[in-house]
């Protein structure tokens, strides 16, 4: 990441990511899609497992309570080194990096994760790229990306283009459409299956501010995923699952 994003990053931490943070840790249709990831991971006592963009170690705390042996690496920019300590003690090793430029080394992890990270990477390619880098052969790897099509994104898009467009600094996001995902996707050294999560509902309007995304929001029936291997082209986000290949290394 370049220095000038790692700053805005460091800005923003208090008043944006910490705050999301604790909002999102108290939704249920938000808990209900994290569960659906962490059934993809298919984790295992001893495995070894990476999550990228782990924040304050929430969905690490969730996989520690569902296997007894779980060797656990969490990476993420910002500092949350003293919840880290205080939630997980010498139990799971934390980095602080960026997910494009892992400092591992190679084929190191049969699992990883990485959940509502990417979209918030001016280079999820690189990230990409770098997490299947350090995937074992045979190993999974578990990430999801944000869908430009879906109408909460494009009315996302729209408002943060307008409060950039009166002088205002906003977060900016990453999107794949589906196609440009399943080519790129076919370009690595991976077996993947894509499958479209849907907000049935708009969860944010310009000038409406939150309260449609809270009233949406009432229960996890409103959300759900499409049938395996089709990526929708409507989806709000798009989740991926695949198995690198064995025996080839194309990175």
């Amino acid at each position: 990441m370049k220095n000038e994003n790692r700053k805005f990053f460091q800005k923003t931490y208090p008043s944006f990511w910490l705050n999301n943070s604790a909002k999102l840790a108290a939704d249920a249709m938000h808990y209900h899609y994290q569960e659906i990831t962490l059934d993809q991971l298919q984790c295992y006592d001893g495995c070894s497992l990476l999550e990228c963009g782990c924040a304050s170690g929430d969905l690490l705390q969730r996989l520690q309570k569902r296997f007894m042996d779980i060797k656990m690496v969490g990476v993420d920019l910002g500092n949350y080194a003293d919840t880290w300590h205080e939630r997980f003690g010498d139990t799971v090793s934390f980095l602080s990096s960026d997910v494009s430029e892992l400092p591992l080394r190679s084929n190191q992890f049969d699992r990883i994760l990485c959940s509502s990270v990417l979209w918030y990477s001016p280079q999820p390619k690189s990230a990409i790229r770098e997490m299947v880098r350090v995937l074992k052969p045979g190993g999974r790897l578990v990430f999801d990306v944000r869908n430009p099509w879906h109408i909460t994104n494009v009315l996302t898009s729209f408002s943060l283009r307008t409060r950039r467009m009166t002088g205002h600094k906003t977060i900016r996001y990453s999107y794949f459409t589906p196609g440009s995902l399943d080519d790129f996707l076919n370009t690595l050294p991976i077996d993947f299956q894509i499958t479209g999560y849907f907000v049935l509902l708009p969860t944010r309007l310009p000038l409406l501010g939150t309260r449609l995304g809270n009233w949406a929001r009432l229960s996890p029936k409103l959300s759900f995923a499409s049938g395996e291997g089709s990526a929708q082209k409507f989806a709000q986000k798009l989740l991926v699952w695949g198995e690198k290949r064995v025996g080839e290394n194309h990175l």
